[in-house]
Parts: C-alpha cells; sequence; structure tokens
C-alpha cells in the first residue's frame, strides 16, 4: 500500500515540492517525509470465517459454523483470504454476475464487479478459480466470444475498478495466485481440448498478463496451487483405457522451475477437486477419482525431514480445504443430505458445521 499524507489544497502544490520520503523509515512501516508529516501504515488482520452454498444462496458463518448469513444468490462462490469478503457468481437473463459481498461488523454490502454476457462473453461454462493473496484480485475461466467462434480464457478480474484482464487463451484447467506480492498467477493451459489433459502444460504471468512464461513443458500437468512450500499440481501418468480411467499423481515444482518431484505414493483418476494446503504448504490434500469408477478418494500428504508421507483418508465425499495449522481438513460429505464438516487431519470423526451445504471454503 502507499502511504499517504494529508495536506491542505492551498498547500498541495508546495508540499510537493518540499517533501521527500525517508526510505529508511518506510521500511519499517512507517511513512515519513521532509514536512514532518507521518503516518503508519495499519494491516488488519484477516477475519477468520467459513463460507457455503445452501439452497442457492451463499451463506458466510463463524469457522465453527455459528452465526450463520445469508449474503445473496449464487451458483458459485470464493470465500477471500481476510474473510472479509466473497465473490459470488450468478446466472440468468442471458447473464453471468460477478457479485462481491462484503461484511461490515454486522452489515453485509454488494457490489456488481462484472456483468459476462454475449457478445463478449458466452455465459456458460464459466469457474471461479482462486482469489489474490490480497484478496484484491480474482482468478476466473470461460469463454470469451469472437466472428471465429468460442476461445477459452482466463481472465483477471480486479474488485476495486470492475476491470477484467485477459490472461490467456486456450483452454484452461485451473490456476492459483501467489502467496505473496507481488501478485502473479499460475495456470495449466492446452492449446487444443484433448482427451486427458494430455496436452496442458503449466504457465506463469504476472496478474496484468504480463511477463508470461512456461514452468512446465511436459503436456502434462493440470489444476496447479501455488503455496509457500512450491507449486502443486495433478500430473498425467498413464492414459486411459475402455475400461479404467487414466492416473494421475500429484507433484510439486518450484516457481523458477526447479525440483520437480512428485509427493510419494498418491495415485489415482482424474483430479475431482482443487487442490489445497495449509499457510506453510507442507500439508496437502488431493481428491482423485477412482480409476474403476468407484468414490472419490482422498489423500493426505506431509513433507518431514525424510520426505513425504501419505495416506487415503477415509472419507465418504471431497476435501475442499486444510486449515492454516494443518490440523484440520474442510470436507463435504456426502449422506443423504450434503453436509459441511471439519475433519482431523489424520481423519476420523468429522465435526458437523452445516447441514444441506455444498462447496464449503474458509480461511481457518
Amino acid at each position: 500500500m502507499s502511504p499517504r499524507f494529508t495536506v491542505t489544497p492551498a498547500g498541495r502544490i508546495a508540499a510537493a515540492l518540499r517533501c521527500r520520503w525517508v526510505m529508511g523509515v518506510f521500511a519499517a512501516g512507517v511513512a515519513l517525509s521532509a514536512c514532518g508529516t507521518v503516518k503508519r501504515r495499519v494491516v488488519q488482520p484477516p477475519t477468520a470465517a467459513l463460507m457455503y452454498l445452501r439452497g442457492g444462496d451463499v451463506v458466510l458463518a463463524k469457522p465453527g459454523g455459528g452465526d450463520a448469513r445469508v449474503l445473496g444468490p449464487a451458483q458459485q462462490a470464493l470465500l477471500a483470504p481476510d474473510g472479509r469478503a466473497v465473490i459470488a457468481l450468478s446466472t440468468g437473463g442471458g447473464s453471468a454476475v460477478l457479485t462481491a459481498y462484503t461484511v461490515h461488523r454486522r452489515a453485509v454490502s454488494s457490489r456488481v464487479v462484472a456483468v459476462l454476457a454475449p457478445p463478449d462473453f458466452a455465459t456458460r461454462g464459466i469457474r471461479l478459480l482462486a482469489w489474490s493473496a490480497d484478496s484484491r484480485l480474482v482468478a476466473l475461466s470461460g469463454y470469451s466470444l469472437s466472428r471465429s467462434g468460442e476461445d477459452g480464457a482466463l481472465l483477471v478480474a480486479d474488485l476495486a475498478s470492475g476491470q477484467l484482464t485477459t490472461i490467456a487463451r486456450g483452454t484452461l484447467l485451473g490456476a492459483s495466485f501467489s502467496p505473496t506480492r507481488p501478485d502473479r498467477i499460475v495456470y495449466a493451459r492446452a492449446t487444443i481440448l484433448q482427451l486427458d489433459d494430455n496436452e496442458a502444460s503449466l504457465w506463469i504471468a504476472s496478474a496484468d498478463g504480463t511477463g508470461r512464461g512456461a514452468l512446465t513443458r511436459s503436456g502434462l500437468a493440470s489444476w496447479p496451487l501455488w503455496t509457500k512450500a512450491g507449486i502443486y499440481f495433478a500430473r498425467l501418468e498413464r492414459l486411459g483405457t475402455a475400461g479404467s480411467a487414466p492416473t494421475y499423481e500429484i507433484w510439486r515444482v518450484q516457481p523458477n522451475g526447479s525440483r520437480l518431484e512428485p509427493l510419494t505414493g498418491i495415485s489415482g483418476g482424474p483430479p475431482a477437486a482443487a487442490l489445497a494446503a495449509s499457510a506453510d504448504g507442507r500439508r496437502v490434500v488431493a481428491n482423485l477419482e477412482s480409476r474403476s469408477g468407484g468414490p472419490v478418494t482422498v489423500w493426505t500428504a506431509m513433507l518431514e525431514r525424510n520426505g513425504w508421507s501419505a495416506q487415503q483418508l477415509g472419507l465418504a465425499g471431497i476435501a475442499t480445504g486444510v486449515s492454516r495449522n494443518g490440523k484440520l481438513i474442510l470436507a463435504n460429505v456426502f449422506g443423504s443430505e450434503p453436509e459441511v464438516e471439519a475433519v482431523p487431519w489424520t481423519g476420523g470423526q468429522g465435526r458437523s458445521l452445516a447441514l444441506g451445504a455444498s462447496a464449503p471454503g474458509w480461511n481457518r
């Protein structure tokens, strides 16, 4: 955040000529000018929250499920890292609307960020993908329209201005922002749609679309997740057959392209949901479909001193998040009705957070 200080209108030009920044003090978190004005930068800590969909609406609650409040209609939604905003996607009337819901203590405000509709965008196939770490930007994929037809596109929406920036075109298979500033984004892109996504590679770009470069060139990567411990992704290991699904494993690579390695012990069918990780990136969960057409298998992997340890989590559902300390897994459990639960990292009995709910997210 750029430092600011107050100057009266009459003295604005003179102050601009007289004042200069003392960078040593600014680096310590204090803005100081030669004219003596001082202002500290205030960074609010994140507000822990739980979000989920129920009955066609998006709901925001405390991490334990209490104090649930309906924000508004949504078919998809993502909770901001700071816990104070939710981006929601709702469709109808030939358009798709991105709405930002912001919570101010007990009050909830809503603002339309962008409307995606012909002749520029198709309203079908839009998918919310990720928030930037500073809760300013949202990545989504969809289809742009032109005289030549539909073309897949990765878009970044700026919540303050409503501006949509096209980052890449092609078949998009997931995206994730860098965990620290400056905002960068990793995404999986294929130039053509092929069976098993075996043409998709990882790319990295700045959040404004500049500085684009290939991270992997194997053509087998999809659904990346950028963490402090590296970038995780699903890698196609074996093509499917008439009687079985393809085989995927979870791999990790550093943002500079080094140390490409598998998370030993994880294997299954195509990813059923995006990957999730703890704040330090050392605990990861993955949902992989069964190669034989059975239920989704939830895998947990933990980075230890002697390497990775992985296990299957006996969960009748999918994992959608990991607590910041890695001790709890947020899960959507499927029974007589969908339920949101907080499950211990090692598995076992979970604690119910919401009934009849789906697509949960949290920043606990």
